[in-house]
């Protein structure tokens, strides 16, 4: 411990140590392994049916609905007040995942449920579930 005056002391180990920098980058790092590995913990506890939905949902909305609502995006003829903005540029691609999940989920697509039936058929048979 080094004095700096009548009532502040300073640890030497603790000097140059912030939560940025190096030091903070591999600390928050290992919290965040941390965080995954207890949501990868938690995934155990949803049911395999639900698992198989959601990956299911998941890949429909990513290989099927994204590129129809991102090449729709991207044909937009539009006027100068109505075109396409920078704003939109940039977040344009998160938006059409945020309504390609919801189309996904809120509609009954038929090829959602094969591909859950086949990721259970093929979960159960390889004894991941």
């Amino acid at each position: 411990m080094t004095s700096i005056g009548p009532s502040i002391t300073v640890d030497p180990s603790l000097v140059g140590r912030t939560s940025f920098g190096v030091r903070g980058e591999v600390r928050g790092q290992r919290d965040f392994s941390v965080l995954l590995s207890e949501a990868s913990a938690d995934d155990k506890s949803i049911p395999p049916k639900e698992r198989a939905r959601a990956a299911a949902e998941a890949f429909v909305g990513d290989a099927l609905v994204l590129p129809i609502l991102k090449q729709a995006r991207e044909t937009s003829d539009a006027a100068p007040p109505f075109n396409r903005g920078k704003h939109e540029e940039m977040f344009g691609s998160l938006m059409d995942q945020a309504i390609a999940m919801r189309i996904v989920q809120s509609s009954n697509f038929p090829v959602v449920d094969r591909i859950a039936e086949q990721l259970l058929a093929s979960g159960e048979k390889d004894g991941e579930l």
